[in-house]
Order: structure tokens, then C-alpha cells, then sequence
């Protein structure tokens, strides 16, 4: 009994279901149980309109943390060692320095920043927090020193003008009109005439290279040398200087080119006059070669009937010779035999000729 009382006691302090427990377990209900829970009311039950609203403090929470967090800021200023606490300092005038035209300044700044920094870094060595920041503030002091020194050239420029012309404010216009008469304005043809004359200089001084050794006459070149020096030295501001000296190589860029042709073309008439030449002498010796060959020929033929004159009396003595007869002058020989010489029985030359019907050695 006194178990169920315990139990529908919390159930009504936590506003569960009575039947169930607070562990999550049924609870047995007994008439005595479920009298007491009838008779005995949930008075348990917060009523919600009575309870404050859960952001009705929140404002004074957001400012109690907002003082908190400065107070924070402000005590750990102050534990923070003063060498730190400048370098701090100093790295903040660096950087704004590097972003506004006081460049000097922020060189100056960033260049006391290193040095404390790395005096904090040697003195706080053994914290690590202190370290790290001495740390990284010595490293934004060079990085603000590098950014002014790299932008401090168009800056002071910048603010020597200034100061020049506030100083100089009662008398702006007699200066203005004195810098506008002593400075020329440039005249916009300038960029395109310096462009074009650089780009003849580059063909002058390929043709220049190209035509060695390749020219009638050699002084086309040294004229184009002459003329691609004067080109080079031309520093004027007036654009009608650097169209004269552009003339100028185009004449001496021609003068070679013509010299080249007249080069190539005496080269061609002398190949041609030497192809003629050649074919003349080509000509005359055949001619002389016919020639020879027809002497030799010619020679050939008459030592070849030499040959055979000489042959014929040998051929008629060796015939005679076979024969055992002695020839005489007047006697018959064959016809066949008509015009072959033989040696007569005297010693001289006897021939068989016609006589009639019938053939005799004469």
C-alpha cells in the first residue's frame, strides 16, 4: 500500500500517466490506490501562464556576456607583457600604413615592430602562447614592410605632388600655365612611328644577313648598314624623324634588293653563256672525234689494200711455187686467174691478163 502511494505520488509530480511509473513500469492500482488518486487532486501541475517566459532576460544576458567578453579582452591587456602589447601596436601602424599613403611611416613602424617582436619572442620563449604571437606579429611586420616598401615609390610621388600643390595653391594658375608651356604635349602619332620603324629595322637587318656574298654591288650594303645605325640612334619626340630614317632604310633596303637581282641575273646569263659554252666545245670535239675516226678508217682501208697488193704476188709465187712450173711472160694462165700478179721466171712481176679468148702473163 504504502509502495502504490509512493508511485502515483510521482506520477503526479511528473505529470506522467498514473499508470505507469516514473522508471517506466506499470503500477498495479488497487481501490486504495485509485481512492487516494480520486480523492487527493494533481496540484503538481505548474500552471504555464504563471511561468516567466524563457527570453525575457535576454537582453541583459547579451549585454552581462557582451561586458564579460570585453573584460575578458581588457584583463588579458593586461596580463599581456608590455613588449608584446607594442609590437601589437606597431604591427597595426605597419599595416595601416601599407594601405593608406603614409608608407614612410608604416616602414618605420613595421621596421620597430620586428625588432620588439623578436625581443618579445626571446623574453616569452618559455610561454607558448606569448611565443605564437610574438610569432605571428613579427611576421606581419615584414609582410607590411615589404607592402610599403614596394608601394612607397608611386606613394611619396603622390604626396610630394600634393604637398607641392597645396603649397603652391595661391599660384595654380601661373604654374599650371608654366608647366603647360615647358611640357610639351606628345603627339599621338609617336607610338606608332617608333612601332614602324622597329619593324623596318628588323627587315633591314634580315635582308642585311641575307644578301652576304649575294650582291653586284657590295657598297648597296654598306650603305644599309650606314642606314640601319642612324635608324637605331633616332631618340627624338617627333614622329617626322623616325618616317625619315624609316625612308631612309627603305631606300638603302631597296638599293640591295636591286643589287641582288642584277646578281642573280649575271649569274644566270653566265651559266647560260657557259651551258653554250660547253655545248660548243661539246660540238667540236664530236666533230674532231668523227674526224679522227674517218683518218682512221681512211688509214685503215689503205694499209688494209696495201695489205692485200703485197699479198697477191706471194700468193701467186707460192702458187707457182705448189705447181713446180716456172712462169714466163706470154704464157697462157687461167681465166680465173685474170688480174692476180705472180714473179716470172726473170724475177720481175708478170700479171695474167685478157688476151683474146684466152688469158697470158704480161
Amino acid at each position: 500500500m504504502e509502495k502504490n502511494k509512493d508511485t502515483m505520488a510521482d506520477h503526479r509530480f511528473t505529470g506522467f500517466p498514473r499508470r505507469f511509473r516514473c522508471d517506466g513500469k506499470s503500477a498495479t492500482r488497487t481501490p486504495e490506490n485509485q481512492q487516494s488518486s480520486t480523492v487527493e487532486p494533481d496540484t503538481t501541475k505548474l500552471d504555464t501562464s504563471s511561468r516567466p517566459l524563457p527570453n525575457a532576460s535576454d537582453g541583459t544576458a547579451t549585454a552581462t556576456k557582451g561586458n564579460s567578453t570585453f573584460t575578458k579582452i581588457v584583463d588579458s591587456v593586461k596580463q599581456m607583457p608590455t613588449i608584446l602589447f607594442a609590437t601589437y601596436v606597431f604591427t597595426v601602424i605597419g599595416v595601416i600604413g601599407w594601405f593608406t599613403p603614409l608608407k614612410t611611416s608604416g616602414m618605420i613602424a613595421a621596421l620597430v615592430g620586428i625588432v620588439t617582436g623578436i625581443v618579445s619572442l626571446i623574453k616569452n620563449r618559455k610561454n607558448a602562447q606569448y611565443k605564437r604571437n610574438s610569432i605571428i606579429a613579427t611576421i606581419v611586420c615584414v609582410v607590411a614592410l615589404i607592402g610599403c616598401a614596394a608601394t612607397a615609390p608611386a606613394s611619396s610621388s603622390s604626396t610630394q605632388a600634393e604637398s607641392t600643390t597645396a603649397s603652391s595653391a595661391p599660384s595654380t594658375e601661373a604654374s599650371s600655365s608654366e608647366t603647360t608651356s615647358s611640357t610639351p604635349t606628345q603627339d599621338p602619332r609617336l607610338p606608332q612611328a617608333q612601332q614602324d620603324l622597329q619593324s623596318k629595322l628588323t627587315e633591314a637587318n634580315t635582308l642585311l644577313t641575307s644578301s652576304e656574298n649575294q650582291v653586284a654591288d657590295e657598297s648597296t650594303r654598306v650603305a644599309l648598314t650606314q642606314a640601319i645605325t642612324a635608324a637605331s640612334a633616332v631618340t627624338s619626340e617627333n614622329p617626322d624623324d623616325y618616317t625619315q630614317a624609316q625612308q631612309s632604310l627603305q631606300s638603302a633596303m631597296d638599293a640591295v634588293t636591286s643589287s641582288e637581282q642584277q646578281k642573280q641575273a649575271a649569274d644566270a646569263a653566265a651559266q647560260q653563256a657557259a651551258q653554250e659554252e660547253a655545248s660548243r666545245e661539246a660540238e667540236q670535239q664530236a666533230q674532231q672525234q668523227a674526224q679522227q675516226q674517218a683518218a682512221q678508217q681512211a688509214q685503215q682501208q689503205a694499209q688494209q689494200q696495201a695489205t692485200q697488193s703485197a699479198q697477191k704476188p706471194t700468193q701467186s709465187t707460192q702458187s707457182n711455187t705448189s705447181t713446180g712450173k716456172t712462169i714466163r711472160r706470154g704464157e697462157f694462165c687461167s681465166k680465173s686467174r685474170i688480174g692476180e700478179q705472180a714473179t716470172a721466171s726473170n724475177g720481175g712481176t708478170v700479171t695474167c691478163t685478157a688476151d683474146g679468148n684466152r688469158a697470158r702473163w704480161k
